[in-house]
């Protein structure tokens, strides 16, 4: 009897301890799943509360903006001046003073059309019309004179896509009649502000001292008729290599003929 009672004693220890060595794993596999959890709550918890940095944004580089002349005189009725003569491609005698090639002329007198159709595409005149010279009309009589418009016109999204779509089919050659394309601009009806391009040589229906006196006898002497208004700025682009016009009288040493044009007009002169 006493043999069994140990029996059943011993026999309730050993399930004893197996009831605690299972409850312990239990224990541990509880608390295991409860720190996975809590891991997993914190990580959830610190995914929603991170505040995300906002993406730095990239500045587009900015567009092509056409680089407009210093402008002296009034902005509103404005007449451009494009040289058509055979120098700005590489054509005639006057050539020889360049550096640059035939091919590089004509690429140039591209990218000179290219510049002038941004500025009429953005100068913020109210009137305006383009002018182009060179050569001789077709009659052989009076030299090449060719418009955007015979007048002044409203600038507008319209007129100004159609000036531009002029100048695209402008050709260059012949001579230079600077002079007469000055006096075309200034008989249009309210012009106040003239902005010439030129590779500075005139050679056709007046030399360059005839047009130094055209623009600038009215400011020296009111009496001359045949004169620029005094109202009138020039403002000049000379295209290339300006070279050094010198001019027998002492004032006009060493100065360019473009540079000479702007001086006299209270105008802008800038190369290009």
């Amino acid at each position: 009897m006493g043999k069994r009672l140990r029996q059943i004693a011993s026999s309730g220890e050993e399930s004893w301890s197996e009831t605690l060595s299972d409850l312990s794993l239990s224990m541990v596999g509880i608390l295991l799943i409860a720190f996975t959890g809590y891991v997993l709550k914190f990580q959830s918890v610190k995914e929603v509360t991170q505040v995300e940095t906002p993406p730095v944004p990239t500045e587009e580089p900015p567009h092509e903006k056409p680089e407009l002349i210093g402008l002296n005189g009034p902005m509103t009725n404005v007449v451009y001046c494009l040289d058509l003569s055979g120098s700005m491609i590489g054509q005639g005698a006057a050539v020889q003073r360049y550096s640059q090639s035939e091919d590089e002329l004509k690429r140039r007198f591209q990218e000179v059309k290219e510049r002038l159709k941004l500025m009429v595409s953005n100068h913020p005149f109210d009137q305006f019309t383009v002018i182009g010279f060179g050569g001789m009309a077709s009659d052989g009589k009076v030299p090449r004179l060719v418009t955007t418009s015979p007048h002044l016109a409203a600038a507008s999204p319209f007129s100004r896509a159609d000036a531009c779509r002029h100048i695209d089919s402008w050709q260059a050659g012949g001579g230079t009649p600077t002079l007469p394309a000055l006096q075309r601009a200034v008989s249009l009806i309210g012009v106040e502000h003239i902005v010439l391009l030129t590779d500075g040589l005139p050679t056709l229906e007046g030399t360059q001292e005839d047009v130094l006196a055209y623009v600038g006898g009215s400011r020296r002497h009111r009496s001359f008729s045949s004169a620029l208004p005094s109202h009138i700025v020039i403002d000049v682009i000379g295209i290339g290599d300006q070279s050094v016009q010198p001019d027998e009288e002492a004032q006009m040493a060493l100065l360019t003929f473009t540079r000479r044009v702007a001086e006299l007009t209270g105008g802008f002169f800038q190369a290009w």
